[in-house]
């Protein structure tokens, strides 16, 4: 604070120094041209004393005393201007040199002002507080745009909790896709992949024993539950499964064991109403 203190007095000294020298190149201006004034004054009526001596001593009449005042008037306005511009061009060159010494003088206090080390302390405490200020400056600016950018995302997340929830169709679409999509794979596996028949027993099984099992059940039931009764007592092979030929070694698909048990069940059904003897006989 000293420092600064002592640099705004060097200051306003200078200034007060630079002000009264034009004060006084002003005051002295003034003063030549109060001179110049007294100076045409006092030249005219001397004209005008030399002009009426003149007039005397040639004896000239009253009338041309005008002509002479006039004559007399203008040397002395000539006289008046001639010495007007010599003091205006003087002071002219008074002011121009007052201002140069002026402005040597301010230059030469700012030099000696400067060298001075409290000069160079607020200087550099000056430096110091520009570059704090500077600092400080950038990082309100930081801390503004993190603080604009936050309330940015908060006004943005406070708009997406108050908006309606739209309902998402498109994962129950695609999860009844999938699962549509497995249950006819599966189903198209079933479909394709043959049962597992078994050998001894489609060898040993023959019409003449598929024909006997069917005529187990009673005649007075139906002909497709009788004939599914039968083939589920007689024989564990599936409806699908092919018959092998002992002579021949192909394979020739046949009918279930339940459908032919259920036509011949049927057919006894309807000739006799009742069981035949001889499957009696031979499945008693």
């Amino acid at each position: 604070m000293d420092e600064v203190k002592a640099m705004s007095r060097a200051g306003s000294r200078a200034g007060e120094t630079v002000g009264r020298a034009v004060g006084s190149g002003w005051l002295a201006v003034r003063r030549g041209a109060t001179r110049a004034g007294h100076a045409s004054a006092e030249a005219t009526m001397k004209a005008a004393q030399a002009a009426d001596r003149k007039l005397t001593e040639r004896g000239v009449a009253p009338q041309q005393l005008t002509v002479a005042l006039a004559e007399g008037a203008e040397l002395a306005r000539q006289e008046v201007v001639k010495t007007t511009r010599r003091t205006r061009k003087k002071l002219a060159r008074t002011a121009k040199s007052t201002r140069k010494e002026l402005a040597k003088a301010a230059k030469q206090a700012r030099k000696d002002a400067k060298k001075s080390k409290p000069a160079k302390r607020a200087a550099k405490t000056a430096k110091q507080a520009r570059a704090d200020a500077k600092k400080l400056k950038a990082s309100l600016r930081a801390e503004a745009g993190r603080m604009k950018a936050r309330a940015r995302d908060e006004a943005v997340a406070l708009k997406l909790m108050q908006a309606p929830k739209k309902r998402r169709r498109w994962p129950k679409v695609m999860l009844f896709a999938i699962i549509a999509a497995g249950v006819a794979y599966v189903a198209r596996g079933k479909a394709t992949t043959p049962p597992a028949s078994a050998p001894g027993r489609a060898a040993s099984t023959t019409k003449k024993d598929t024909a006997a099992a069917g005529s187990t059940a009673t005649g007075s039931t139906a002909g497709s539950t009788a004939g599914s009764t039968a083939g589920s007592a007689t024989s564990p092979t599936p409806a699908s499964s092919t018959k092998t030929e002992s002579t021949t070694g192909s394979t020739v698909p046949d009918k279930a064991p339940g459908s032919a048990a259920g036509d011949a069940t049927s057919g006894n059904g309807q000739q006799n109403g009742r069981p035949s003897k001889e499957s009696t006989t031979k499945h008693g």
